[in-house]
């Protein structure tokens, strides 16, 4: 299947839609994150985006909340 674009359709910049532009970098996304506090950074991987959040909401259900909010 071919799209016509694979820019993000929600914030409607001209970025390529990726799993971290998705869940990490899009304005929506960090407005999100924001709300509950928790501020995402530019980490080099997933891995550590995930660790920076975990650190930050000091919960033993922090993939919980993670799951929620993606």
């Amino acid at each position: 299947m071919t799209l016509t674009s694979y820019d993000c359709a929600i914030c409607g910049s001209s970025v390529e839609e990726t799993l971290e532009h998705l869940f990490f970098q899009c304005p929506l996304t960090m407005a999100c994150w924001s709300f509950i506090q928790v501020h995402v950074g530019n980490p080099e991987t997933t891995f550590e985006v995930l660790e920076n959040i975990k650190e930050q909401l000091h919960s033993p259900i922090f993939m919980n909340i993670i799951i929620l909010m993606c």
